[in-house]
């Protein structure tokens, strides 16, 4: 269990070379989602100038 915790890689257990049950790290689950996906998301290049191209729905 402790390589487990300090790994963080899922160990298989089995019995008789048959797989029965795997052992993984205990993740904690946030209180809130609130920020869950923060440093998630990247912005590449300017998001708020225009494109200087026409759309459909202007003509």
């Amino acid at each position: 269990m402790d390589e487990v915790a300090e790994t963080g890689e899922p160990l298989v257990i089995t019995k008789n070379d048959n797989p029965v049950s795997q052992l993984v790290p205990y993740r904690r689950r946030p209180s809130t989602l609130y920020g869950a996906l923060q440093g998630s998301v990247t912005i590449q290049g300017d998001i708020v100038s225009s494109l200087n191209e026409a759309w459909d729905a202007l003509q």
